[in-house]
């Protein structure tokens, strides 16, 4: 894959742009609504919160740690009504979906504005008692809590304080800490309301069609329950692909785990199916792939299923951790300390550099990266070793 051009400038007249349109859009609102927003009248007291809007927009990896939250709020708040609102018709939605933990899901297309006024007027009549909104400049969002008559608006902040453009609508506010990982900052925005950690784990719903689809497709490939295996992720979304360790690096390490008799899977979306194509084209075996083949779910599964899972930072490195897989995860520009996979037994691959970590929240530096030498320094054969040493204990 080697180096991955980007037009830096042009990054950064657009990030200019976006900075004054969400600056007067957020003077216009302040000037409309800040008169009309919703105060309260007493003290927040959980026992009284009836119905709690939860919204951000969120990659899986951000849901799968901020779920492990929403199951400590239903514990906290189980007479409330907990809805999920997303703003867009992403993946993510699919953490939680069918579970107990929440009692509503509210999916929009980013794009449909007549949609989305609908729902906004919706949740204005449905007055929630509380809303709680991860990180999130969306004016789309931004409106919703300004119609919301909500009278508890809870909101986490970034640590940057120019990027806050809309912490006017908040009445209880947590700015994050870049230097905590972040299931750490979403306890501790939930703890500004009175509502505890109950087990730092990650958490994603699976249901018993997702593990019997897994088996299906393991018993229809010549895999057996009872067969060890290793699932393999090689791409990444396609927005974070200055993630991605080298394509050429993963053919030589499919080789290596070929000649030592340990079986590959292949997980991925089927945004991922060009990376696939590229490493079926250099491989005289063509591994097992479950790209583009499985859902969301039924990929869980089969990681569940899998001895191992080999990764970048990712969303299924945490939906791995969540459903009790060891993975080995490969970190370039992220932290470590802020994304880690939470759980024993896992490893991190990286090399250290003076310029790394360099992933800010808006991925500016990351992206302008010209040699990612923190992912390209990385070998298969020592991603092998680790594998090999994982794979004796389990």
């Amino acid at each position: 894959m080697g180096n991955i051009p980007i037009k830096t400038h042009t990054h950064k007249l657009a990030g200019c742009c976006i900075d004054l349109i969400l600056r007067v859009f957020s003077l216009g609102i302040k000037l409309i609504f800040l008169p009309m927003l919703a105060k309260p009248k007493d003290p927040l007291s959980l026992t009284g919160i009836k119905r709690v809007l939860i919204y951000g927009t969120v990659g899986i990896g951000n849901m799968v740690l901020f779920s492990s939250v929403i199951k400590a709020m239903r514990k906290s708040l189980p007479q409330a009504e907990i809805i999920l609102l997303f703003l867009n018709k992403g993946e993510s939605r699919n953490v939680v979906y069918e579970s107990s933990i929440v009692d509503k899901i509210i999916v929009c297309g980013r794009l449909n504005i007549p949609e989305k006024s609908r729902i906004a007027f919706r949740i204005r009549k449905w007055k929630p008692d509380l809303i709680i909104a991860r990180f999130d400049n969306s004016i789309s969002y931004a409106l919703i809590t300004a119609l919301s008559n909500s009278p508890y608006r809870l909101g986490q902040l970034s640590q940057s304080d120019n990027k806050n453009y809309f912490k006017f609508l908040y009445n209880i506010k947590m700015t994050m800490n870049l230097d905590n990982h972040e299931i750490d900052d979403y306890f501790y925005l939930v703890n500004k309301i009175g509502i505890s950690a109950f087990g730092r784990n990650p958490y994603f719903y699976l249901r018993d069609k997702d593990l019997k689809a897994a088996e299906h497709f393991l018993s229809c490939n010549g895999l057996g329950n009872a067969e060890k295996f290793i699932t393999i992720q090689c791409g990444t979304s396609d927005h974070a692909n200055w993630k991605r360790w080298d394509t050429g690096n993963f053919v030589s390490l499919i080789k290596l785990l070929f000649k030592r008799g340990i079986k590959p899977v292949l997980v991925g979306s089927k945004n991922e199916k060009g990376i696939e194509k590229i490493i079926f084209n250099q491989l005289d075996n063509d591994p097992l792939s479950a790209i583009g083949v499985l859902s969301l779910k039924e990929t869980a599964a089969l990681i569940k299923k899998s001895s191992l899972l080999v990764c970048h930072d990712s969303g299924l490195m945490h939906i791995a951790a969540a459903v009790g897989t060891k993975t080995i995860a490969i970190f370039g520009p992220t932290s470590t300390k802020r994304t880690s996979p939470i759980g024993p037994g896992h490893i991190i691959m990286t090399k250290e550099f003076p310029c790394r970590p360099c992933y800010p929240l808006d991925g500016m530096k990351a992206l302008s990266c010209k040699d990612r030498v923190c992912l390209e320094s990385l070998t298969p054969e020592e991603v092998m070793d680790k594998i090999s040493q994982t794979m004796s204990t389990t």
